[in-house]
Order: structure tokens, then C-alpha cells, then sequence
């Protein structure tokens, strides 16, 4: 498992620096061809919209305009985040067909999509059961129970990103609030870590917990569209779409070129990862669901424990993108090293070995 999840966070990494190259290509040649008074530097947020989350791209873009004048950063941030979702779906679906179809997957007890899948309703007769009680009903209602453990959680974690914005300095403050799920995350983690060393983890109930989530994803898709203002948009549509199209395309490729070379379940985390890295973690879940409705294969896990992985690597890139707006900027350099070093250390770790499937 903890290969797995290295394996992600070096992806992780290779990808976010991929995109962000990508988008700000995209963006300063359009600036040359076509001229026109925007920002080119609005070509790092596909990374932070594909990869991290709309919130996060929002939080990046807010920081540019209240600091350094950049207007329609933020609405900017959050169309490259809602675009990834499109792309999630767009790529993934087929993805996972395709690997259903042609034995990719570890359980090959299925050759095609399941009618109820591509319906969305179960049949008669197929209805199972979705969650497992571990409160007593007469007592405490369990979903009542998931979603206060969740909210206290989420509390965890807005208490510290309002402890950062308040005490960090001008510019990186505003990561405060644009992490928030990351410090929600983190505090999921360490909690799940502690129930277990005292032997309380039964108390949760993953399907509970993807219950909710599965839930909650279709309100921040929903969330994230009607928070863009297309007029920021309008005026640099042509790049926008150009690197959304571009960006998504060359993620696939990549995340699929290093899956297939992945000694084990190399498709099931390929496919996880692209839901990922152009939406968030649960969109990558949802795409796993498809081809390993029951967790068989670890990648759900890693996706979680990727980010222990993730944070150390790529503090760097997080703690500079505030200043992307300022004179030399360090970025792009940064993203380079990323793109030479990754590579070499999915080779040097043996993550890449002969053709899988």
C-alpha cells in the first residue's frame, strides 16, 4: 500500500507540474499571436483547478487579486476546477469501459459496464445493503453520527486554516482557508489513526462515509459552476479552452503511459489518479467504483494516504504560487525540476517496469 501511495504522490507531483507548464504555454503564446491585456500567469491555475480542487484554485486566484491586482484571478481559478470535472468524466468513463472490456482490471469477474451502472437504478431484486450500522438506532441515528464526526472534523480543520489566515504573512495567509480540505483531510487521518490504536475504529463505517461523500460530490460540482462569472472568462476564452483540452489530454497520456508500466494494479490506481488529478479525490473514487465497486484493490486507500506523501514534496510549489504575480517568479523553474525529477524517481523506486497491459 505504501507503494502504491508513493507512486501517486510522485504522479502527483510530475502532473501538477506538467499542467502548470502546459496552461502558462498556452497562455503566452496566445498572448504573442493573438495580443490582448490578460494575465498569462492565469495558466498555472489549470494545475491548481485539475489537480488540488476549485476551492483551491479560487483561494490562489483570490490571493493575486486582493494582493496584487489581478483581476477575475478567482473566477478564473474555479472555471479551470469545474472544467476538471467535465474532464474527469469525459476521459474516465470511457477509460474504465474500455479497461472492463479488455481484462485491465484485476477483478475480471465483469467484461462490460453493469446494466444498473449505465441505468443508474438497481433492477428488482439487485438492491443491496448500503451501510452498516455501528449505533444503536434507539439511541444515536448512524448517519447522524457520520455527519457530526465529519462536521467536527471540518471544524478541526477551519480552526486551524482561520489560526494560519490570522497569523501568516500577507500573501501566503490566504492558503489558510484555500487548504481547507487538506487541514480536513489531515485531521480525517490522524483521527482514523488514533480509533485504531485504541481499537474504536469500528465506530466508522466506510460505506457510511462513501455514502456521504457520493452525496455531497454532485452539490460542489453543482456549487462550483454557479460560481463562475463568465465575464472574466469572455475575454480569454480561446486560451482557457485551449489549455483546458490541451492539459486534460496530456494528463490522460502521461497518467496512462506510467499506469500501464505499474507492476501492480496498475489500472485500477491509473484510473483513480485521472479522476483525481483533474478533480478531487472523490471524483477519482467515483471512477474506481466503476471498475472495483468493492475496494478489492488498495487504490482507494492510497488515494488517502498519498497525501502524507504529498505534502513534504510539494510544499514548494504551494508556498509560491501566491507570488506567481510578482517579478521572477520562481514557478516555472520549479515546475521543470519537477518534470526532470519525478521521472527519475518513479525509475529509481522500480515504479516503472515492463508494459502491464
Amino acid at each position: 500500500m505504501q507503494n502504491g501511495a508513493l507512486w501517486m504522490a510522485f504522479m502527483y507531483c510530475l502532473v501538477y507540474a506538467v499542467q502548470g507548464v502546459t496552461g502558462k504555454s498556452i497562455f503566452v503564446f496566445a498572448k504573442m499571436i493573438a495580443g490582448g491585456d490578460f494575465f498569462t500567469g492565469f495558466g498555472y491555475l489549470v494545475g491548481s483547478g485539475f489537480s488540488q480542487s476549485p476551492g483551491a484554485a479560487q483561494a490562489f486566484g483570490t490571493i493575486w487579486e486582493s494582493t496584487y491586482g489581478v483581476q477575475g484571478a478567482s473566477s478564473v481559478g474555479l472555471a479551470f476546477g469545474a472544467m476538471g470535472f467535465l474532464c474527469a468524466i469525459c476521459f474516465g468513463i470511457p477509460l474504465a469501459n474500455r479497461g472492463i472490456k479488455n481484462g485491465w482490471v484485476a477483478d475480471q469477474s465483469s467484461k462490460e459496464l453493469p446494466t444498473n451502472l449505465l441505468k443508474g437504478m438497481m433492477g428488482k431484486g439487485e438492491a443491496t445493503e448500503c451501510t452498516r450500522t455501528t449505533t444503536h438506532p434507539a439511541n444515536i441515528d448512524n448517519l447522524a453520527f457520520h455527519l457530526a464526526v465529519m462536521a467536527g472534523l471540518y471544524g478541526v480543520g477551519y480552526v486551524f486554516a482561520l489560526t494560519w489566515s490570522m497569523h501568516m504573512p500577507q500573501g501566503v495567509n490566504g492558503l489558510g482557508f484555500g487548504l481547507l480540505y487538506t487541514w480536513g483531510m489531515i485531521a480525517g487521518l490522524l483521527t482514523r489513526k488514533v480509533l485504531d490504536k485504541i481499537d474504536c475504529l469500528h465506530v466508522l463505517d466506510n460505506s457510511t462515509v462513501r455514502g456521504v461523500t457520493s452525496s455531497t460530490i454532485d452539490y460542489m460540482i453543482c456549487a462550483v459552476f454557479m460560481g463562475i462569472s463568465m465575464s472574466d472568462i469572455q475575454a480569454i476564452i480561446v486560451p482557457f479552452l485551449t489549455t483546458v483540452v490541451v492539459a486534460a489530454m496530456v494528463t490522460y497520456c502521461l497518467i496512462l503511459w506510467f499506469a500501464r508500466r505499474m507492476p501492480e494494479y496498475g489500472f485500477e490506481r491509473g484510473l483513480a489518479i485521472l479522476g483525481c488529478y483533474t478533480g478531487t479525490v472523490a471524483s477519482g473514487i467515483l471512477l474506481l467504483r466503476i471498475v472495483d465497486p468493492d475496494f478489492k484493490s488498495p487504490a482507494a486507500v492510497e488515494l488517502a494516504v498519498m497525501n502524507v506523501f504529498i505534502l513534504p514534496l510539494i510544499q514548494i510549489v504551494y508556498l509560491n504560487l501566491p507570488f506567481i504575480p510578482t517579478e521572477g517568479s520562481i514557478m516555472l523553474p520549479v515546475f521543470i525540476a519537477y518534470i526532470v525529477l519525478m521521472p527519475m524517481a518513479l525509475f529509481f523506486f522500480k515504479f516503472v517496469g515492463k508494459r502491464a497491459w
